[in-house]
């Protein structure tokens, strides 16, 4: 039971840094949170496969200047589901919201993350956007 916790923990200060990685709109902070080779698959089930870090941090520079934008100024999460999957990997599910200057939620969505545990760090390798 407390390797269940201290696992929920450990992912919920994952996707914490990954707020704070993204509050930068800085591509190149999200993807220290990716390792390459990465999938991502889209809610209408598009993926795409990124080979190298390099693709992954120019993918979340888009990403970010795109949501800049639109007006975004913050991220947030809830509703966090953790899987384990074995001791090395855990898919993880969160329902995202971002908002604008004035705290309006400009977008929500809910996406999976398949992460795996390097060297004692968890990175993403695939996520997934749930349709609607």
């Amino acid at each position: 039971m407390d390797d269940t916790i201290d696992l929920h923990r450990e992912v919920n200060a994952f996707f914490d840094a990954f707020v704070v990685a993204f509050s930068t709109f800085d591509g190149r902070q999200v993807a220290r949170l990716y390792r390459a080779p990465f999938l991502a698959v889209q809610s209408d089930g598009s993926a795409v496969c990124f080979q190298t870090q390099a693709e992954v941090e120019a993918y979340f520079q888009m990403m970010v200047e795109d949501y800049s934008g639109k007006g975004c100024h913050s991220g947030r999460f809830d509703d966090l589901v953790v899987t384990p999957l074995g001791s090395q990997a855990v898919v993880a599910s969160v329902t995202w919201h971002i908002g604008g200057v004035i705290g309006e939620t400009l977008a929500t969505w809910r996406e999976s993350y398949n992460l795996v545990r390097l060297d004692g760090v968890l990175y993403v390798v695939a996520s997934v956007d749930h349709a609607r």
